[in-house]
């Protein structure tokens, strides 16, 4: 039995009281250097959560929607017509945007704020590409080797994506849709998010003789004939599906059409390459296939 005499007590007391004040004092070092992050793109959202990172989260924009969780932070409003003086209310240390981040006069104002690091993330199309932005935000602070175990994971899944793949021998005729409006319809080209993921896919693109996005041609349209027509949930929920697209009647004889085979995704997880690139790959295949 050990007996403590009461200055040894004091001693301890003063002990413990100095170790609290100091944990206190380190924990709030720490608050005080801890970055406040504003994503301005869904799948540099997705890739926050992933590493753990969330809890730095002060604002998101409207294409923040996975997980659901991510709806909860303060909105910015859309990237490409984004207010200065709403995102620096969130007193933010990093933003992070992809390259559809704007208008210009934005993206000028929060480069000379110094005390903001402001990094536009290059959108590129690619597996390769969302690998580079993981390793990119990783640097903002700690991940205590989520990095390293996510990255392992999506290479893992990637293989397993591209093994299916090695399996369809099949290669449809892919037609994407893109529309904001029902007035106006976008058709993809070459270089685009949507022709890099039916090619991942397995698919061909339909639309080659020019590059990025141009407006519905009935005519070419008709000429392409797809065996498939791909839009994002929110374009074919817009567009009321194929009964909405079988309203211009010179429409009906399309393949994809006639047949309806129509495939809609979300579009934050088609477009954004995104930690569910080879989810969404592998799920593409499957319904090309089908």
């Amino acid at each position: 039995m050990t007996i403590f005499s009461r200055r040894d007590f004091s001693k301890s007391i003063l002990g413990l009281g100095l170790c609290s004040v100091i944990k206190q004092s380190h924990s709030a070092e720490i608050l005080s250097r801890a970055p406040r992050i504003i994503s301005l793109g869904g799948a540099i959202t997705e890739i926050i959560y992933e590493l753990n990172l969330q809890k730095f989260l002060v604002g998101v924009d409207a294409t923040s929607n996975y997980p659901l969780e991510a709806k909860k932070h303060p909105s910015v409003g859309y990237a490409r017509t984004l207010s200065v003086e709403g995102v620096l209310s969130l007193k933010p240390t990093h933003i992070l945007a992809t390259e559809d981040v704007g208008p210009p006069a934005f993206i000028q104002a929060i480069k000379h704020v110094k005390k903001i690091n402001f990094q536009i993330l290059d959108s590129e199309y690619s597996f390769d590409g969302l690998i580079k932005r993981i390793q990119q935000i990783s640097k903002i602070w700690d991940t205590d080797g989520r990095q390293e175990r996510l990255i392992k994971h999506l290479n893992q899944s990637w293989r397993a994506a591209y093994t299916n793949q090695a399996h369809s021998q099949h290669q449809p005729k892919v037609l994407f849709l893109l529309s904001h409006q029902a007035s106006r319809i976008l058709v993809s080209g070459r270089e685009t998010g949507a022709a890099a993921m039916i090619h991942y896919a397995g698919g061909i693109n339909a639309m080659t003789s020019y590059v990025g996005y141009k407006p519905l041609n009935i005519e070419a349209f008709i000429q392409a004939n797809p065996d498939f027509i791909l839009l994002t949930k929110q374009t074919s929920d817009l567009l009321g599906g194929a009964d909405g697209l079988l309203k211009h009647r010179a429409l009906g004889a399309v393949s994809a059409l006639k047949h309806h085979r129509l495939i809609s995704i979300d579009a934050n997880q088609l477009l954004g390459f995104g930690p569910r690139l080879p989810q969404t790959v592998d799920e593409l295949r499957r319904s090309l296939s089908a």
